[in-house]
């Protein structure tokens, strides 16, 4: 097996699902609050 083909087991494994309601919920915590640009 190549490592190519290594790495892409390890990314179809490492992450679970998430819905796009709890996506949103997350990203409404990372939104930049200062108007600096």
């Amino acid at each position: 097996m190549s490592s190519i083909a290594n790495t892409d087991a390890w990314l179809e494994q490492a992450f679970e699902p998430i819905s796009l309601d709890a996506l949103n919920a997350k990203a409404e915590m990372l939104e930049r609050l200062d108007n600096k640009y």
